[in-house]
């Protein structure tokens, strides 16, 4: 049975909490539970895992919490999450068919503050798959998802997959002096350039997911994503290209630029 539901979360998940939004993207993403009850099991893909030249999907039976580097916690302990090795394997050769370099591996998990919101997504799942993006190309990224969405077909249970990802991402242009009112205040023109394009970056990613566009991707703008620096690239737009198909059409949840310069959004979408 196919993948039959995706949400991509696209922010920075410490951003969030350290700039007050945590709280109504908990309230939206709770709303959104009610649409996973169908779904007995998650892949999760993560954009603080990105392995060079390759992609891994992780084969343990058991799937603990790793740190935000995406590195194990020294003495790890519940809560604990079921693994799935046979899809796990599944997903692999359906990489290698595609001509990618995929490996299982005993390592990975989830991060702790991914799963602050996962949780509040799908509360009571407790099988979960994590997979990889990479340092590799938009284009291989796209070809990774065409081959997780094949190999999920051949489950014999509906999946969700949960994708994290970035919009604009430029805290480095902000001037956080809290006494003033405009955090552009004193900014150089250049600066406030840029972070005008960043905000443009957003409203082009948000039209193509929630268009049926994905084949513009393409066709982006590079110089609004230059300015909008997203964490992770494209990797995780590409994707979730892979695994939607070019006409999937998203529905925007949530938006909001809680810090100037950075983009903090949710999509979901129906398969």
């Amino acid at each position: 049975m196919p993948i039959v539901k995706a949400i991509y979360l696209g922010f920075n998940p410490e951003l969030v909490r350290r700039n007050g939004v945590y709280h109504d993207l908990s309230q939206v993403l709770a709303k959104l539970s009610s649409s996973f009850e169908e779904v007995h099991r998650l892949i999760t893909v993560s954009i603080k895992w990105k392995p060079k030249g390759k992609f891994l999907v992780q084969n343990a039976r058991s799937v603990f919490l790793v740190g935000n580097d995406f590195t194990p916690q020294k003495d790890p302990s519940p809560p604990f999450f079921e693994g799935q090795p046979e899809l796990a394997e599944m997903l692999v050769k359906s990489g290698e068919a595609a001509g990618l370099w995929i490996e299982g591996t005993e390592v990975g998990g989830i991060t702790v503050s991914e799963w602050e919101l996962f949780k509040l997504l799908a509360p009571e799942h407790r099988k979960v798959l994590p997979i990889s993006l990479s340092q590799m190309s938009p284009e291989a990224h796209r070809k990774w998802g065409i081959a997780v969405k094949k190999g999920g077909q051949k489950w014999s249970e509906p999946m969700g997959i949960l994708v994290t990802g970035s919009l604009s991402y430029r805290p480095d242009l902000l001037n956080l002096n809290p006494s003033l009112s405009n955090q552009t205040d004193g900014l150089p023109e250049q600066s406030k350039n840029a972070l005008s394009d960043a905000k443009k970056f957003d409203e082009e990613v948000i039209r193509i997911f929630t268009s049926g566009s994905f084949n513009q991707m393409d066709e982006m703008n590079r110089d609004l994503f230059k300015a909008a620096q997203p964490e992770g690239g494209l990797a995780s737009h590409y994707f979730l290209w892979g695994v939607l198909g070019d006409k999937a059409k998203g529905k925007l949840e949530y938006y909001s630029t809680p810090s100037t310069g950075t983009g903090c959004a949710v999509f979901s979408f129906s398969i």
